[in-house]
C-alpha cells in the first residue's frame, strides 16, 4: 500500500533541480554537427588570395581544395614542384603558395604532414597547367582531349 506514495523518484527529481539537467538521459542525445569548411574556405580563397597567385582563386573553387585534402601522400612532391614553375616564379613564389595551401588546408581543420602539403601544392600547380602553359619540361593536362575536334 505504500508503495503507490514512493512511485515518484524524488531523490531524481532533487538531484536533477539542485545541479540542473542530467547529462546521463536517454532521452535526449546529442547531435554532433559534422564541420563543413567550404563556407569559410570559399570567404578565405575571395578575400585572401590575391597578385601572383590570383589563379588558385581564378581556378579553384572550395570543393576542389576539399577534394585535394583528401589525396593520397606523394613523397617525391617536394622534388617535382620546380618542374612546374613559370620561368619568372622563385622560391618566394613557392613559399607564398605553400604558405597559402596550409592556411586552406587549416580551414578544412586538416594537420597536414609536410609531405601532405607538398602533394597540395604540386597538385596545385600541376593543375594550373590546364590554364597556364607552364614549361617544355612538364606534361599540361588538357581540359579536352585531342580528339575532341576530330
Amino acid at each position: 500500500m505504500t508503495r503507490k506514495k514512493y512511485d515518484k523518484d524524488l531523490e531524481g527529481e532533487a538531484i536533477a533541480e539542485v545541479y540542473g539537467k542530467d547529462d546521463s538521459s536517454d532521452d535526449e542525445e546529442e547531435v554532433h554537427e559534422q564541420y563543413d569548411p567550404w563556407q569559410d574556405l570559399q570567404k578565405y580563397m575571395d578575400e585572401n588570395i590575391y597578385g601572383g597567385v590570383d589563379w588558385i582563386s581564378k581556378w579553384f573553387s572550395a570543393v576542389d581544395i576539399i577534394d585535394m585534402c583528401k589525396l593520397e601522400e606523394n613523397p617525391s612532391a617536394r622534388g617535382c614542384i620546380h618542374r612546374y614553375l613559370f620561368p619568372f616564379e622563385s622560391n618566394d613564389d613557392v613559399n607564398q603558395i605553400l604558405d597559402i595551401t596550409w592556411a586552406m588546408l587549416e580551414i578544412c581543420r586538416v594537420e597536414p604532414t609536410v609531405v601532405q602539403l607538398y602533394t597540395v601544392t604540386l597538385e596545385l600547380l600541376a593543375e594550373r597547367t590546364k590554364y597556364y602553359y607552364v614549361n617544355d619540361t612538364v606534361k599540361h593536362r588538357s581540359i579536352v582531349n585531342k580528339n575532341f575536334f576530330n
